[in-house]
């Protein structure tokens, strides 16, 4: 099928990893022209696609961006907002800022970076905008913050379809479910907790795999082409039909010692709804900015650097917890058998452990 996507000129927040990379390098293959924008310069240099560095939670600089980007290519057709993040831990474990900061990472983002498209999408007659959201903003899921700004951006799909609709424009979101690449967090889940990942691939996806990163590439496509013309303000889930948006609900904890700093915090990859726990993290060097490890493109959506909330002197102590004491509650109630299950908890030493 041909898309009819030759010729037309994209640009992708987010772009230089996981997803937007994706998207990105496919939508180079059906030959339109293609903008990243991230963050990192390295990683801009490395995508092999032509790059604008900007922050986009700076409206101007992402405006500045926008521009800059159809300048370069001649005008725009196709925008996709996917750079994303989380900022703090769960309710409790957050601040006013931190929730602040999620939604100009996530929902104000998209909104500014699609007004910045509209006029460069009207001297184009038209255009197409795809919002990447997640699972999360459909299904409940860790953390409230991450959730609730990727759900408003799956309703910000839905307004802007309408109220972009009479300008020819059409906006749509994406919601992927955890997605397995070589290199992403996924993928050294895989390697590293080969039972976890076992049973959760087993027991939330009916086809006992994981999505994989050219099929939510692929459904991307579609939707910013104009075979999909007659798709407009609506939410696709590109998920493998997953039951739950997180593995973490596979091992439940119980904090050792009580208070604020001794709660333990799951972890959540910047690809939302797509959260590891905390235990499972890779190592990796301490963060340079505020921003490193939370959007995809600076520290790769799946990579195991983005499940590094926090770089600091926090040390987590895995222990089983004795048979005696497991909770039937955390199972899921009395009638699961629980003598097979291990149980991991956390004690964390320091008030930022992640």
């Amino acid at each position: 099928m041909d898309l009819g996507l030759a010729g037309k000129t994209a640009f992708i927040t987010g772009g230089s990893s996981g997803i937007g990379l994706a998207i990105g390098r496919a939508l180079h293959e059906e030959r339109a022209a293609v903008t990243v924008c991230g963050r990192d310069p390295e990683r801009l240099k490395e995508s092999g696609l032509p790059g604008i560095q900007a922050d986009v939670t700076d409206p101007d600089a992402l405006a500045r961006a926008v521009d800059e980007a159809a300048e370069q290519m001649g005008g725009l057709d196709l925008l996709v907002a996917n750079a994303d993040g989380v900022f703090g831990g769960g309710l409790l474990d957050s601040t006013p800022e931190d929730w602040l900061r999620t939604y100009e990472l996530n929902v104000l983002h998209a909104a500014h970076a699609i007004r910045s498209a509209v006029p460069h999408f009207e001297r184009r007659g038209g255009g197409s905008a795809l919002i990447v959201a997640s699972i999360t903003g459909w299904k409940p899921g860790p953390r409230s913050s991450y959730a609730s700004a990727k759900a408003a951006e799956i309703h910000l799909a839905a307004a802007l379809g309408q109220e972009l609709g009479p300008r020819n424009i059409r906006v749509n979101a994406l919601s992927p479910g955890s997605v397995m690449f070589e290199g992403g967090g996924w993928a050294w889940f895989r390697d590293n907790r080969p039972e976890q990942y076992k049973a959760f691939a087993r027991d939330d996806f009916p086809r006992g795999r994981l999505v994989e990163l050219h099929e939510v590439a692929d459904v991307a496509c579609f939707l910013l082409s104009a075979r999909a013309s007659g798709v407009n303000g609506t939410n696709i889930c590109v998920d493998g039909a997953q039951d739950h948006p997180s593995a973490g609900r596979l091992f439940p904890w119980t904090p050792l010692t009580k208070g604020p700093a001794a709660r333990p915090r799951r972890v959540a990859a910047s690809r939302p709804g797509h959260g590891l726990p905390a235990w499972s993290r890779k190592p990796s060097a301490p963060s340079s900015g505020p921003l490193d490890h939370l959007d995809r493109e600076a520290a790769g959506r799946f990579s195991g650097h983005a499940l590094q909330p926090h770089a600091g002197p926090a040390r987590a102590a895995c222990r089983r917890r004795p048979s005696s004491a497991r909770s039937p509650r955390a199972v899921g109630g009395p009638e699961r058998d629980q003598s097979r299950r291990r149980f991991l908890y956390l004690d964390y030493s320091h008030p930022d452990a992640g």
